[in-house]
């Protein structure tokens, strides 16, 4: 018999080993998922048990979004796995709807998740959003106006600074969510790590400008994410040819949501097709088109 409940604390080893074995992924990384999150709560994650062995689970991520300067709750759905030898039994159709039910009790808005099988979660009522990229052949330039240096996140007014930027910036926008500083110290500064480079940008008196975080992969740089101060969006224009002249290319191949403005000739345009959204409470008509239609989700906030 099959038990569906939440997790306990001294089961943690046991449930990172789980997500570990069924994504075929080191359990260090969903420790850090864990630990990392500032808004971590255990009784949001649901395991299906049997013979006193976890084998199946799903966790909530207690999140909320900027929407064109309002706040919106969001339960990230992730961690959502079965081991091998009890998938096609339901598992994890039933963990997704305690998980709902545990939504719609909490009073969330919307829930949104990640994935690559989408009809398994479009009978449950999540709907594929896509996201824009696009592409921009660009050339290098010894020329920058501004000082740029890699960010420290163990420093508390560069913290501060980022923070600042990010909230001027991603506020009026639809999907961002909503970080704090500790987010910052802890999340961000872990997924920034695994990327080429992390850059604030100052100006001659040390007032913040903007930041970027860029991954580097063959000719491709992909602006994971980028903040500027109302006034100083157009910096990116100027920035990008920078930073692929300071990493010692002649050009490379910009990749980038659709939602920053930039004034790049853009080569190539692709919609991403892997969010799906689900609305869990009553919620305007008007702002779910919006979010449909105009969605900034930035990869280092991937649960």
């Amino acid at each position: 018999m099959i038990n569906y409940r939440t997790l306990e604390t001294h089961e943690l080893e046991d449930w990172f080993n789980l997500c570990g074995c069924a994504f075929e992924e080191p359990s260090e990384y969903f420790k850090n998922h864990f630990y990392n999150d500032p808004w971590r709560d255990i009784d949001s994650i649901f395991v299906a048990e049997k013979d006193s062995n976890l084998i199946g689970t799903v966790r909530v991520f207690h999140r909320k979004i900027y929407c064109e300067n309002k706040v919106l709750t969001l339960g990230g759905i992730g961690e959502v796995c079965t081991r091998f030898e009890y998938r096609k039994q339901g598992i994890s159709t039933k963990l997704l709807n305690m998980a709902i039910l545990y939504m719609k009790n909490k009073g969330f808005d919307l829930s949104c998740l990640e994935t690559g099988t989408h009809d398994h979660y479009n009978k449950l009522g999540w709907q594929t959003i896509k996201q824009i990229f696009n592409t921009s052949k660009i050339k290098a330039s010894d020329h920058f106006d501004h000082i740029i240096k890699p960010i420290n996140f163990m420093e508390q007014k560069e913290l501060s600074d980022l923070f600042m930027l990010y909230k001027d910036y991603c506020s009026t926008k639809f999907g961002p969510l909503v970080r704090s500083l500790d987010y910052f110290k802890t999340w961000i500064k872990h997924e920034a790590s695994k990327n080429t480079g992390s850059w604030l940008v100052y100006s001659d008196t040390f007032e913040a400008l903007a930041y970027i975080i860029f991954n580097v992969e063959k000719e491709f740089l992909h602006i994971k994410e980028f903040s500027a101060i109302n006034g100083q969006e157009d910096l990116i224009d100027t920035l990008i040819p920078y930073i692929i002249h300071k990493i010692g290319k002649k050009d490379l191949n910009v990749n980038y949501p659709s939602q920053i403005m930039t004034s790049f000739k853009v080569t190539k345009t692709q919609p991403y097709e892997g969010y799906m959204l689900k609305t869990i409470n009553n919620l305007n008509k008007d702002i779910v088109y919006k979010l449909k239609n105009n969605l900034l989700f930035l990869s280092l906030d991937s649960f």
